[in-house]
């Protein structure tokens, strides 16, 4: 199964899950030991853990994403020169050996 779906599976059952308490508490269903009164804890801390991933996965992607523009930059300024060159070249303005 893809990490990002397990990410978000994780993301929105756990704000799922805390609306549900929540709407299941002040109706007086949940009648709660201590080990539910920490559902919403429990969850909120599995929601930021997803959270965590996501944005760990978009910063890797765009460091990806930078480095590939950074390298077509370089790809452009050599380009540039060999064009340069060749013009100067092409008007007797440089001489190659």
């Amino acid at each position: 199964m893809n990490k990002d779906l397990i990410a978000d599976i994780v993301i929105y059952g756990s704000a799922l899950g805390i609306i549900l308490w929540a709407i299941l508490k002040s109706i007086g269903i949940i009648n709660s030991p201590v080990w539910i009164e920490m559902l919403p804890y429990i969850l909120g801390g599995s929601s930021i853990l997803g959270i965590s991933y996501k944005f760990g996965q978009f910063s890797k992607e765009f460091e990806i994403i930078k480095n590939k523009i950074n390298h077509l930059i370089k790809i452009e300024e050599r380009f540039s020169k060999i064009e340069n060159e060749h013009n100067l070249c092409l008007q007797g303005k440089l001489k190659l050996h």
